[in-house]
C-alpha cells in the first residue's frame, strides 16, 4: 500500500504475575491514524527459566476483544521470548474513533510462586 506507517504502542512493558490481574492503560489514536489501510496487532512476551503451564490471554480495546492468544510453556533451564501477531484491520475504525482516548485491556492469568514462574 502507499500509506505511510503508522506505529502506537497500545500497552507499555508490564508484568503480570497473578491470577485476575488486569492491565489497563488509556490510548488515544495518534494523528498518522487516520491514513493507516491495515493494522497490525502485535502482543511480546517472556517468561525466565522455571515450571509453567501456558497460559491464555486476551487484549480488549475500549471493551472489544481484539486479540485472544496463549502462551508457550516455558523451557526449565532459559528465558524465553514469543510474539503474536494478528491482521487487526476489522478494527481500524475503532481505533481511529479513540482520537479522545480510550483503554486498552490485557490480561494473561498467571501464577507467580517459588514453585511456578
Amino acid at each position: 500500500t502507499g500509506a505511510p506507517l503508522c506505529e502506537s504502542v497500545l500497552v507499555p512493558s508490564t508484568s503480570l504475575q497473578s491470577f485476575g490481574q488486569v492491565v489497563s492503560v488509556p490510548f488515544s489514536a495518534p494523528g498518522c491514524l487516520s491514513l493507516a489501510e491495515v493494522a497490525i496487532l502485535e502482543l511480546a512476551g517472556g517468561v525466565g527459566p522455571g515450571r509453567q503451564y501456558d497460559r491464555y490471554g486476551a487484549v480488549w480495546f475500549d471493551g472489544v476483544e481484539v486479540l485472544r492468544t496463549s502462551t508457550p510453556e516455558p523451557n526449565s533451564a532459559r528465558r524465553i521470548e514469543w510474539r503474536a501477531r494478528r491482521d487487526a484491520t476489522a478494527y481500524l475504525e475503532l481505533f481511529r474513533g479513540c482520537a479522545s482516548g480510550c483503554n486498552t485491556t490485557v490480561s494473561i492469568p498467571n501464577e507467580v510462586t517459588e514453585t511456578y514462574t
